[in-house]
C-alpha cells in the first residue's frame, strides 16, 4: 500500500483513513469486518493521547460498537447515570427524574460517558491487526488519478489506495484537499458558502475532576440559565466530567471564529465559580468553543467522516 518508485495500482480495494480518531478507528473495525484492506494515518505520535475530556456513547453508537464486537470492553470503563437533575442558576431544583434509566429500557443501551483517551485505547487494542495504524503521519497532499489516489506525508512517505476517508477533525486536511480538487475542476463558486459553514455561537470550557461532596453517583446534572449553562456527569471510579457553556456576543463564522489559549481558562471561569452545579454544589468545587462543520459530500475518491463537533480551551 506504500507507494514505491513506480506507481502500481493493485486490484484489491484499499481505503486510506486519515485520522486515528474515534471515527477513524471505528471505520477501521468496519473495514476489517468487511474484508476490505485499509491503513490509518494518525498525525500524533500517540494513538491515545491524554487530550480532550469525556465522550458520550448513546444508543445508536453503542449498537454499532456492539455489532462490531467491541462494545463490552468499552462498557467496562463506564458507569452509566440513572438520575437526571435540572436546576436553575440559583440552585433551585426544576426536576429530578430517573430518565437515564428509561433511555436504556427503551433503546436497549444506556448513555455512557468515559475519557476519550480510554475510548481510543480500547478501539486501538481491539483491532486484530494494529500494524495498519501508523502514527506520526502528517498528511500534506492528496493526488487523484484515474486509477486511484496517492496520499503524501511530511516524512516523505506515500500511500496508494482507491478511496480516502478523512477522519481528521474539524480542521480537516482531507476536507481542504477536497476543496482544492473542486477548485481545480472549475467549481470554486460552489465552495464559498461551505468554507464559511462552520460557525460558533457558544464557547465551552470542559474538564475532568474527582467527584466532590454534593454530587452523587450515577447522576447527570444540568444547570440552565440565560446565556450560560453547566453540565456534569459522575462516572466510574468517582470521575466527574463537567462542561461550562457561555453564549458569545454574536455568531462567528469561519475563518473568523475566536481561538483560545490555556491562559484564557481562568478569566473564562471566574464569573461562574459561585454558580450552582447542583442544588447542593457550586461550580467552584469542580473547577472552547462549540463549533459545527457541515459534513461535505464525497468528491470523487475523497470523503470525510463525522467524528466530533466540539473544540475547547484545554
Amino acid at each position: 500500500m506504500v507507494a514505491g518508485d513506480s506507481w502500481v495500482k493493485e486490484d484489491a480495494l484499499k481505503v486510506i483513513i486519515v485520522g486515528g480518531s474515534v471515527a477513524g478507528l471505528t471505520l477501521a473495525h468496519c473495514l476489517y469486518r468487511a474484508g476490505i484492506d485499509y491503513v490509518v494515518l494518525e498525525s500524533r505520535e500517540d494513538i491515545a493521547p491524554k487530550q480532550g475530556a469525556s465522550i458520550g456513547i448513546f444508543a445508536n453508537g453503542a449498537r454499532i460498537l456492539d455489532q462490531l464486537g467491541i462494545y463490552s470492553e468499552i462498557e467496562e470503563c463506564t458507569d452509566p447515570p440513572v438520575w437526571n437533575e435540572v436546576v436553575t442558576g440559583k440552585g433551585d431544583v426544576v426536576s429530578k427524574l430517573d430518565s437515564m434509566a428509561l433511555v436504556q429500557a427503551r433503546l436497549g443501551y444506556p448513555i455512557n460517558f468515559l475519557e476519550r483517551e480510554w475510548f481510543l485505547k480500547s478501539l486501538y487494542t481491539q483491532l486484530p491487526d494494529r500494524s495498519k495504524i501508523l502514527t506520526g503521519k502528517i498528511v500534506t497532499s492528496v493526488v487523484q488519478l484515474a486509477e486511484g489516489i496517492i496520499v503524501s506525508c511530511t516524512d516523505g512517505s506515500q500511500f496508494v489506495g482507491d478511496v480516502v476517508a478523512g477522519a481528521d477533525g474539524v480542521h480537516s486536511r482531507v476536507r481542504q484537499e477536497m476543496w482544492r480538487h473542486v477548485e481545480m475542476d472549475g467549481l470554486a463558486k460552489s465552495l464559498a458558502k461551505d468554507k464559511e459553514a462552520m460557525s460558533a455561537e457558544y464557547r465551552c470550557l470542559y474538564g475532568m475532576s474527582s467527584r466532590v461532596p454534593g454530587l452523587e453517583e450515577k447522576h447527570h446534572y444540568l444547570t440552565v440559565n440565560k446565556n450560560w449553562s453547566f453540565l456534569a456527569f459522575v462516572g466510574k471510579s468517582d470521575r466527574c466530567y463537567w462542561f461550562v457553556f457561555e453564549k458569545l456576543d454574536r455568531i462567528y463564522h469561519a475563518p473568523n471564529i475566536p481561538r483560545y489559549i490555556e491562559a484564557d481558562q481562568l478569566e473564562f471561569i471566574k464569573p461562574f465559580l459561585g454558580m450552582d452545579t447542583s442544588h447542593t454544589t457550586s461550580n467552584s468545587k469542580l473547577c472552547g468553543k462549540e463549533k459545527l462543520q457541515r459534513r461535505w459530500p464525497p468528491w470523487k475518491r475523497l470523503s470525510t467522516v463525522d467524528g466530533h463537533m466540539a473544540g475547547s480551551f484545554a
